[in-house]
């Protein structure tokens, strides 16, 4: 499909979902109006695909803790993309480990797949799993029950990379005392803390007035989900003192199309909620993500070439180039 033909099918998505927002009719043509703008400025082509862009030299394997000057504590949240944005959170803390970072993850569930499933064959004791060279033998090395975390431990991920990773397992009382405490503990000892948030923020709201974390909000393409994101974005908005948030649309393999997407929310967000939404790149969705759920091993070790492991590459990248100058 051609660039022009995403495009339009994108402006028509906002057509369709513009009067959830919209308070009336002059308004509603104003936004189609810079929106369209918008596409007709960018019909010289589509921006290349995460496996078409050269590596940055130096960017990926150069830079060093030093350029995170303080610590970062990033929440990855969905209204419905449960799995897409757990298996993203551990994605990514593998990504800045490989580049020397340290690295926290909080577990706020125990509705599978939580990380400690998704990094199972990556947990002490999972030798068995590390022996198997097929995804069949990995498969069949998956436990048939899979036992919680004891909470509030510090669980070391072996994951080979320069950068160490530890996840925890907050209980159902996030903002506890001793879940403070630990929350302190793993924020003091790490370059980068991971959140896997609740569908619910509300849950965690100590938490969040205690790390003042950047929100990373997973979205598709589709104009439901857009709803469902702006709507938590919203309510981030609302409840927290934030004025950015970053939207990662996940399932798209057209840079433009999902670009545009992210557009779509930002227009809504800037003009209704005065919140920023910045655009996170995109993370195709193929058999790489299956399979890392089934082998309980991230992507980014088993299929590092794969387009979903450059998106998490582009979005390190991304993160490490500008964190200090959002904050």
């Amino acid at each position: 499909m051609s660039s022009v033909e995403d495009r339009k099918r994108v402006a028509r998505g906002l057509e369709e979902i513009s009067h959830l927002f919209l308070s009336h009719q002059g308004r509603q043509d104003e936004a189609k109006n810079r929106i369209g703008k918008r596409f007709k400025a960018d019909d010289s082509g589509n921006p290349p695909l995460p496996g078409d862009v050269p590596e940055k030299n130096g960017v990926q394997d150069a830079v060093s803790k030093p350029l995170v000057q303080r610590n970062s504590c990033l929440f990855f949240c969905s209204n419905s993309l449960f799995v897409e944005k757990s298996v993203l959170a551990c994605n990514l803390a593998l990504e800045l480990a490989r580049r020397t970072f340290s690295v926290g993850i909080i577990e706020t569930t125990t509705k599978l797949p939580t990380v400690f499933f998704l990094l199972g064959s990556l947990l002490s004791g999972s030798k068995k799993e590390e022996r198997a060279s097929s995804v069949i033998e990995k498969l069949l090395s998956v436990p048939s029950t899979i036992p919680l975390p004891e909470p509030l431990k510090l669980i070391h991920i072996l994951h080979g990379y320069p950068g160490a990773v530890r996840a925890v397992f907050f209980e159902k009382d996030l903002d506890s005392d001793s879940s403070l405490a630990m929350l302190n503990k793993l924020h003091r000892q790490s370059n980068f803390l991971i959140v896997n948030a609740p569908a619910d923020i509300l849950q965690v709201s100590k938490m969040i007035a205690f790390v003042n974390p950047y929100f990373i909000v997973s979205s598709t393409a589709h104009p439901d989900e857009l709803i469902s994101s702006y709507l938590l974005i919203k309510q981030i908005s609302q409840t927290t003192s934030c004025s950015e948030v970053g939207l990662l649309i996940v399932g798209e393999s057209c840079h433009a199309r999902a670009e545009a997407a992210s557009n779509v929310i930002a227009e809504m967000a800037r003009k209704f909620l005065s919140t920023e939404v910045r655009f996170m790149g995109m993370i195709p969705k193929g058999d790489d993500f299956s399979q890392s759920i089934l082998t309980r091993t991230p992507f980014l070790l088993h299929r590092p070439n794969a387009s979903a492991s450059l998106g998490i590459r582009q979005l390190a990248d991304l993160l490490i180039e500008h964190i200090i100058t959002w904050r």
